[in-house]
């Protein structure tokens, strides 16, 4: 009986030490979607069910700043080498024009607090193909304006990476690996 208390008593503590019972761990779905980003717009946005909308640019008109998170893109990994795993998301930000940005944000959840750590941004209408964290890594497949491509039609397909140090993320040195065609549609 007492080996059976001290093995409840030892677990339990691996599991606070580790967070389970702090509320610590990866945020859900509906938490990122009414989380708080900064470096996207001015000031920090609050999205609410996954979007957020500023003010009109002019009074009575219809062209306002968005930000929207991109659903179903989730990474989960340890990006800070601490053994706790981050999360990342993708945001896109519309000012209202032709033009939408895409943005990286990593994530975490300590004391039941969703807190955005750093945000990087990916460019404008770069298309995820798909994404991964490697190495303490995100490293996404885009499709990217290449030289020659015009802003609405971008063909170069390239590996990006971004490292989280300092809370702000870093881009590598961008790996070009063809063109878009037909076959690569297909994958």
């Amino acid at each position: 009986m007492i080996r059976k208390i001290h093995a409840f008593f030892s677990l339990s503590l691996l599991l606070l030490s580790q967070g389970c019972f702090a509320g610590d761990g990866s945020p859900t779905p509906e938490e990122l979607a009414n989380a708080t980003y900064s470096g996207i717009e001015e000031n920090p946005v609050t999205l609410i069910s996954g979007r957020w909308e500023g003010e009109p640019y002019a009074e009575g008109g219809a062209s306002r700043p968005s930000v929207g998170l991109v659903k179903d893109f989730y990474l989960n990994g340890d990006l800070g080498g601490d053994g706790t795993d981050e999360t990342v998301v993708l945001l896109w930000q519309s000012s209202g024009g032709s033009g939408t940005f895409d943005y990286l944000a990593v994530m975490d959840k300590k004391s039941d607090v969703v807190r955005n750590l750093a945000t990087a941004e990916i460019g404008d209408r770069v298309k995820v193909r798909s994404g991964r964290i490697e190495d303490r890594r995100i490293v996404l497949d885009v499709v990217q304006q290449g030289e020659g491509d015009a802003a609405c039609c971008a063909t170069q397909l390239a590996t990006r990476s971004w490292s989280l140090a300092g809370g702000e993320l870093t881009e590598g040195e961008a790996q070009i690996t063809g063109t878009l065609s037909i076959e690569t549609l297909k994958e």
